[in-house]
C-alpha cells in the first residue's frame, strides 16, 4: 500500500510534464506558480539561482523582496527535482524560520492552487519541508552549525542539491567552507544573500578575489518597487544621510566606503 502511494505522484503524467516544464526555469515557476511579477531585483537572483551549477551572491538592502525569492526557490526545487535536497542556513536559523519558512507557506499553497493534483504531496513541518513517503530523501531543511562544530551541518550530497545563504556576510567561513565542500555534482546550486556588514570573509570575497565563480548583484533599496519612499526618507533621517556607513549597507546595499571605527550588527 505504501509502495503504491510512494510512486503515484512520480507516475503521474502532469506532474512529468510540470517537471520538464519548470526544471530550468525558476523565474517563470514564479510568474506562472506563483501568480506574481517579481520586480527586475527578484528576477535577476531567480534567473541566477536557476542555472545548473549556480554559485551567486546578492549584497542587498531592506526590504527588497530576498526572503520571497528564497522561499520561492526551495518550493521549485523540491518539487521539479525528484529526491532532491535543498538546505536553508544562516547565522540566525530563527530568523530564517520566522521570515523565509512563514513565507514558504504562501508559496506553497499557491503551487497546490496552480496544480491541485499536487496537494498533499508536499508536507511542511516546523524544520522540515519533504514529500510524501520520502521523508528523509527528499526534502528541504533550515539548518545551521556552530563556528566550533562545522562539521555538523556536513554530509549532505545529492546530484539536485541546493543551498541557500541567508545573512551570509555574518556566517563563519568556517561553516561555508564545510557547506560548499558538498557541492561535487553538475546541478548543485549555491546562493548567498546578506547586507555588506564586513570587509573580510567567503561573502566579501565572492565580490572580489572570487568574482570570477560568482555572479554577484546588488540590490538597492532606492531602486525597489516594494520599498516605499517614507521609508527610505526615514532611513535617510535615522542613518544620517547618503554617507552613513549604516544607510550604505542597510539601504544602498553595498560595502560602505569607509567601515573603520564602526560596528554593524545584522
Amino acid at each position: 500500500m505504501m509502495k503504491a502511494s510512494r510512486n503515484k505522484l512520480l507516475s503521474d503524467p502532469r506532474y512529468v510534464e510540470f517537471c520538464i516544464r519548470y526544471r530550468h526555469n525558476l523565474y517563470r515557476y514564479v510568474i506562472e506558480v506563483g501568480e506574481i511579477q517579481p520586480t527586475w531585483q527578484q528576477a535577476q537572483l531567480l534567473k541566477a539561482i536557476e542555472k545548473p551549477g549556480a554559485r551567486a551572491a546578492c549584497s542587498s538592502g531592506h526590504g527588497t523582496g530576498k526572503s520571497k525569492v528564497y522561499a520561492t526557490a526551495i518550493d521549485w526545487h523540491l518539487r521539479v527535482y525528484p529526491f532532491s535536497n535543498t538546505l536553508l542556513t544562516a547565522n540566525n536559523i530563527s530568523q530564517c524560520r520566522s521570515v523565509v519558512w512563514k513565507e514558504l507557506d504562501s508559496v506553497m499553497n499557491a503551487t497546490d492552487r496552480a496544480f491541485p493534483f499536487m496537494a498533499g504531496h508536499f508536507i511542511k513541518e516546523t524544520k522540515r519541508y519533504y514529500t510524501k513517503g520520502y521523508k528523509d530523501t527528499w526534502f528541504a531543511i533550515p539548518k545551521t552549525a556552530a563556528k566550533y562544530k562545522p562539521e555538523s551541518i556536513a554530509g549532505m550530497h545529492n546530484k539536485n542539491y541546493l543551498i541557500l545563504v541567508d545573512e551570509a556576510s555574518a556566517l563563519e567561513d568556517e561553516i561555508l567552507e564545510v557547506l560548499r565542500g558538498g557541492l561535487t555534482e553538475e546541478r548543485n546550486r549555491f546562493a548567498m544573500i546578506s547586507q555588506y556588514t564586513r570587509a573580510s570573509g567567503h561573502f566579501h570575497e565572492a565580490f572580489n578575489s572570487l568574482s570570477d565563480i560568482y555572479e554577484t548583484m546588488q540590490f538597492n533599496s532606492e531602486e525597489s518597487p516594494l520599498v516605499s519612499k517614507n521609508y527610505i526618507r526615514e532611513c535617510l533621517i535615522t542613518y544620517g544621510g547618503h554617507h552613513s556607513p549604516e544607510y550604505q549597507i542597510r539601504v544602498l546595499g553595498r560595502r560602505a566606503d569607509n567601515l573603520s571605527g564602526y560596528l554593524i550588527p545584522l
